[in-house]
């Protein structure tokens, strides 16, 4: 978190720590929409463990727990399918 904060390239961090929403007014998906038209790219940070409440949704495996019985955690890929696609 630190290290994207001091740098002037990153546009967006998500931590597990700061939950976010995707859709509506102030959500992600409208700020990459105005940061694209604005700069015609952008860099998202995505931290480890940043948006399980949006991929355990759509996958059903909220609370599921490993073998040790800490929480587990989904790939860090979650956002390239947000679509359903």
């Amino acid at each position: 978190m630190y290290v994207t904060l001091a740098s002037r390239d990153v546009d967006y961090c998500l931590i597990p720590e700061s939950p976010f929403y995707l859709e509506g007014p102030g959500g992600l998906f409208e700020f990459i929409e105005q940061r694209l038209k604005e700069n015609g790219h952008m860099v998202i940070v995505l931290a480890e463990g940043a948006g399980q409440e949006h991929v355990a949704e759509r996958m059903d495996i909220a609370g599921v727990k490993d073998a040790s019985g800490n929480k587990l955690l989904l790939d860090a890929s979650w956002p390239m399918d947000l679509t359903g696609n």
